[in-house]
């Protein structure tokens, strides 16, 4: 069977867009001046968390038909890199701040579909929280 070892390397693939997500907040945060300019960068770093995993959730299904190497891949390479360590807010933090931002401002600017299509995309970018 030659699906486990194609599913490793996409898991590998799926990591390293991850870390690229993290290490660019990273440089970002570093690169701020102001507190400011650190919060603004939260909501960039979420909706690259979710630009990512609806890319690779595509990935999975399209190509791998949803097999359940191809699953597990896509979990175990999320769970790495968005349990990593962001300094002194958590993932699930930024995550929760981002669904409030969308709660109470995404209303004016987001119809009533598109702001539920954030939030369950939020949830699913939890159940990758390990803490």
């Amino acid at each position: 069977n030659g699906l486990p070892p194609i599913a490793a390397i996409t898991r590998e693939h799926i990591c390293s867009l991850g870390e690229e997500v993290v290490a660019r907040r990273e440089s970002a945060m570093a690169a701020a001046k102001t507190h400011k300019e650190k919060e603004a960068l939260d909501p960039q770093f979420v909706q690259s968390l979710l630009d990512l995993h609806d890319k690779s959730e595509q990935l999975v299904s399209e190509q791998f038909q949803n097999q359940s190497y191809f699953q597990r891949a896509l979990k175990e390479a999320f769970e790495s890199f968005v349990n990593k360590d962001l300094g002194k807010t958590s993932s699930a933090e930024l995550i929760s701040t981002f669904c409030d931002r969308i709660l109470k401002t995404g209303g004016a600017k987001l119809s009533e579909g598109d702001t539920e299509q954030y939030l369950e995309k939020c949830v699913r970018l939890f159940t990758y929280l390990s803490e």
